[in-house]
């Protein structure tokens, strides 16, 4: 059963004021701090939030396709395959799914193309700005033509004049980003530059908001600004660093949760909690280096072709002659020495608070045994430099204790499966160490960059840390039976609670409550404020039904005190449930709000303010009537897909357009009155 815990009054979420704030706020990935990155799922739930930007990452496939990917050079991280994007065709890729390194729940997730997300852009009003890792305006202007959508919804970014030239050739009436790879113009003082570029369709100019603190940046924001345009910043999350970027001129940020960040900006909301402390990779490696649960694959540090005898091998302890783990025959992987050249890459994934680069607290648990083979030579456990270009940051030195630079704790039996965990705090300079659940030591680091690792911000092939790695060879065969990640400090007594090697791996401590559904609910109406731990339903104002079935599912693991489909009362009431994770470590309360309104939306019961128009009849031949509801006078203009404006012109209530000599296909009638505008779609067929 539900508990119900407050009054409706309080069961709606805050009303944000998102069409008359102007800061403009960017989805990093879409919605990338909950959902998949560079997915549909990630680009609907950010626009139905009312976020009109989406930031997204564009490559090109074998066959030309513009997709929606980041890491192109390495698709190991957010996808269940392995190698280059370049290498594969869309169908091949279509064949793979890219959500389930971010928790099994989001498995079955294809690859999208550009055309399918300015599809949903179009539903939403929204906009895509295009991170090109690929670069071809063909592969855009193609993207624009097939999906038939406004010429505003996407802006791809620009570094040069000569390509923003090329780009307001191709597609006149699209507007676009410069951006430097994050650095300021090289012309940085130049009114006459930033100028040119807004005459060429320049949106707005982005640099990374650790130019903030350059000695650039008061000249950078005065010239783009007497230039009449924009100053955008990138990655903020933390709520004190995006206030400083709207205190030091900035107009605008990226932002991997930009609901939260818009309503601190927007309505001078509190922000919600900060990024969750959360399991972020678990790997129990029978047979293979996918992630079990959460987490990415694994990959060799050279994928494209590792050193002969450097890939690892999978089998049964007995195939190994290795004892059982608590009686159970388990699957295990056997690591061989790794050359400095080779090793095993893992992708963090953590989500961070600071300027999105480095994550500096966090802990790392595996079960390992160390062979007979083994003994008495040093074992690298534990690298974060992902080139393998100095010593790694923790060994298992030849007497079996656990450490690194003399200061060593504890004793690792060889031939027995063992255990061992450590939490990194790098802004306390501590190392703490575990072995079977039990403290053995804590040791002094630095509190540099040194111990930190840097995150999914960077490309595919330097983010993450490695295992079993050395630049000068102390390495030594190892078998692996399980590995997880935290993007935290555990707390020393959850680590004791979690014991030595397990056959089921190491326990994990997610307790989300996923994909909550409300049967009588208008369909996408359904909001879920993950920071706050809400979801918001809204039902028809007319219905009269006392019950509705609601269903869920859990972080993979967790348990929780209702069922995953339960029937509950429809009332003006704030339900709770108790989700606990399956370790036990973390226990959430989770919302169900549910009210009745007459949208569909799930943010406001306010209708924004929109001009409302209507042509008709639609498909039309020789001419079709546009009209709106105000007497105002207002400015028309008809193009075609390929970005072209065919009319203009201004009429106060209805006009009748001319559609004579026009091609048989889409155009697009875009309205503009006072400030504001309305787009509608307009088939032609003769």
């Amino acid at each position: 059963m539900f508990i119900t815990t407050h009054v409706y009054s309080q069961c709606s979420p805050p009303v944000i004021n998102f069409d008359t704030c102007k800061f403009l706020t960017i989805g990093h990935r879409a919605y990338s701090a909950v959902y998949p990155e560079n997915t549909l799922m990630a680009l609907e739930e950010l626009f139905k939030r009312g976020v009109k930007y989406a930031e997204i990452d564009i490559s090109l496939t074998k066959d030309g396709h513009a997709v929606l990917f980041h890491d192109e050079s390495s698709v190991h991280r957010t996808m269940n395959t392995s190698g280059k994007l370049s290498n594969y065709t869309l169908a091949e890729l279509k064949q793979w799914e890219v959500g389930s390194w971010k928790g099994s729940h989001f498995n079955n997730i294809k690859i999208p193309t550009l055309v399918e997300a300015l599809l949903v852009a179009e539903k939403y009003d929204g906009h895509l700005y295009l991170d090109l890792k690929s670069y071809t305006v063909t592969a855009l202007k193609n993207a624009m033509v097939s999906s038939g959508v406004a010429p505003d919804r996407f802006l791809p970014a620009i570094a040069t004049i000569a390509d923003a030239n090329n780009f307001r050739q191709q597609l006149p009436n699209s507007p676009w980003i410069w951006y430097q790879a994050g650095r300021f113009p090289d012309a940085i003082d130049d009114i006459n530059f930033y100028q040119q570029c807004i005459n060429l369709g320049c949106f707005a100019f982005e640099v990374s908001s650790g130019r903030m603190v350059d000695s650039g940046w008061a000249t950078f924001t005065q010239k783009v600004h007497e230039a009449g345009s924009k100053v955008v910043v990138f990655t903020l999350n933390d709520p004190t660093q995006i206030q400083e970027a709207l205190n030091n001129g900035a107009d605008g940020f990226e932002s991997d949760r930009p609901w939260e960040a818009k309503k601190q900006i927007c309505n001078n909301l509190p922000p919600g909690t900060a990024f969750d402390s959360t399991v972020v990779g678990n790997w129990l490696f029978e047979g293979n280096l996918f992630g079990t649960g959460v987490g990415s694959q694994l990959r060799h540090l050279k994928h494209e072709n590792p050193p002969v005898g450097q890939v690892p091998v999978f089998g049964s302890c007995s195939l190994f002659n290795l004892p059982p783990i608590e009686g159970v025959d388990k699957v295990v992987m056997k690591v061989p020495a790794m050359l400095p050249e080779n090793a095993l890459l893992v992708y963090n994934n953590s989500r961070v608070e600071d300027y999105g680069i480095l994550d500096r607290t966090f802990t790392i648990i595996m079960d390992i045994l160390v062979p007979t083979s083994s003994v008495g030579k040093w074992i690298s456990l534990f690298q974060t430099s992902v080139t393998n270009r100095n010593d790694a940051e923790l060994f298992i030195n030849p007497s079996g204790r656990l450490g690194i630079s003399g200061d060593y704790h504890g004793n690792i039996a060889p031939n027995t499966w063992t255990r061992i965990a450590f939490t990194v705090d790098c802004e306390a300079g501590l190392l703490k160490k575990f072995i079977n659940g039990t403290y053995v030591g804590a040791s002094e680091i630095s509190t540099d960059s040194r111990w930190a690792i840097w995150n999914n911000s960077r490309s595919g092939n330097d983010q993450g840390f490695l295992i079993f790695a050395d630049n000068d060879d102390e390495t030594a065969d190892m078998f692996v039976s399980s590995l997880q990640t935290r993007s935290y400090i555990m707390d020393s007594a959850d680590i004791v609670a979690l014991g030595g090697a397990s056959a089921r791996g190491v326990k994990l401590g997610n307790a989300d409550s996923w994909f909550a559904q409300l049967d009588i609910a208008y369909p996408d109406s359904t909001i879920l404020d993950y920071e706050n731990r809400t979801y918001y339903f809204v039902i028809p104002h007319q219905s009269n039904a006392d019950s509705a079935v609601f269903t869920h599912q859990l972080s993979q693991g967790a348990v929780s005190n209702i069922s995953l489909l339960e029937k509950i009362a429809v009332a003006p009431m704030e339900y709770t449930w108790r989700v606990t994770s399956e370790d036990g470590t973390r226990k959430k309360i989770w919302k169900a709000c549910i009210r009745k309104a007459t949208l569909t939306s799930g943010l406001t019961d306010n209708t924004p303010q929109k001009i409302h128009i209507e042509i008709y009849p639609n498909p039309a031949q020789q001419e079709a009537i546009l009209s709106k509801s105000t007497v105002n006078t207002a400015s028309y203009h008809l193009i075609d897909v390929m970005g072209k404006t065919l009319q203009t012109g201004a009429f106060t209530q209805n006009i009748t357009l001319s559609l004579n000599g026009l091609s048989n296909g889409v155009y697009w009638v875009v309205v503009t009155e006072n400030g504001l505008s309305a787009t509608k779609k307009l088939l032609v067929m003769n």
